[in-house]
C-alpha cells in the first residue's frame, strides 16, 4: 500500500441491485459483528465519496492517513491495511493495483452460513428481512437466495467449477448461474 495515496473506484458488481448499501440498516446488525467497526466504516466512507462524483466510475484519490484517522484508527496504516485485507476476504472489495482499490457499492445479503451464527434475536430479525425482500421484490428473491448459498461455498474455499457443477445440478438458469458466479 502505498504511503500517501489511495486511488478507489466503483466496483460494478451484477447483484448490487438486491444488495444494502453500507449506511443502511441493514448494514449494522449483520455484518458489524463480521466485518469489525473499522471495515464496515470505511465502506461507509467510501459510499459517501461515491455519492459526491457526478459520474458512476469516476476514480476518487484519498489520503490514507486521512481515511485512517477518518475511520478511528488514528494514523495507523497497519491497522488499514488489515481494515482492508478483512474487505477483501468478504469479497467487498479488490485491489486492482498496489494504489488501487476496487470496492463494491452494496454490502450483499448475509451468507447462510454466517447467519447461522448469529444470536437469535438477530436470526430472527434477519428471517424478517429476507420474508419483506421476499415479498416486496419475488423476482429477485431467488437470486438473493442463489447468491446467498454461493458466497457461503466461496467462504469455505469451494472452487468456481464446483460451484458452477452445483447450481447446474440445482437446475439454475445459466444467466442468473453467469451473474452469481461473476459478483
Amino acid at each position: 500500500m502505498p504511503d500517501t495515496l489511495l486511488t478507489v473506484t466503483r466496483r460494478v458488481d451484477p447483484l448490487d441491485h438486491i444488495g444494502h448499501d453500507p449506511r443502511s440498516l441493514y448494514a449494522e446488525p449483520f455484518w458489524l459483528g463480521h466485518l469489525g467497526p473499522s471495515s464496515l466504516w470505511l465502506l461507509r466512507l467510501f459510499a459517501h465519496h461515491f455519492d459526491t462524483t457526478d459520474t458512476f466510475t469516476i476514480d476518487i484519490d484519498i489520503d490514507i492517513a486521512h481515511v485512517a484517522q477518518t475511520i478511528g484508527l488514528s494514523s495507523s496504516l497497519s491497522r488499514l491495511r488489515k481494515t482492508i485485507e478483512r474487505l477483501e476476504r468478504f469479497a467487498l472489495l479488490t485491489t486492482t493495483e498496489v494504489t488501487t482499490l476496487a470496492v463494491r457499492s452494496a454490502l450483499p445479503w448475509l451468507p447462510v452460513a454466517d447467519v447461522h451464527r448469529l444470536p437469535d434475536t438477530l436470526r430472527i430479525e434477519h428471517q424478517h428481512a429476507v420474508d419483506e425482500f421476499t415479498t416486496t421484490h419475488p423476482a429477485d428473491a431467488e437470486l438473493r437466495d442463489i447468491a446467498a448459498h454461493v458466497a457461503s461455498m466461496r467462504r469455505r474455499g469451494t472452487g468456481t467449477t464446483v460451484i458452477a457443477q452445483v447450481l447446474s445440478s440445482w437446475n439454475v438458469s445459466p444467466d442468473t448461474a453467469t451473474a452469481v458466479l461473476a459478483a
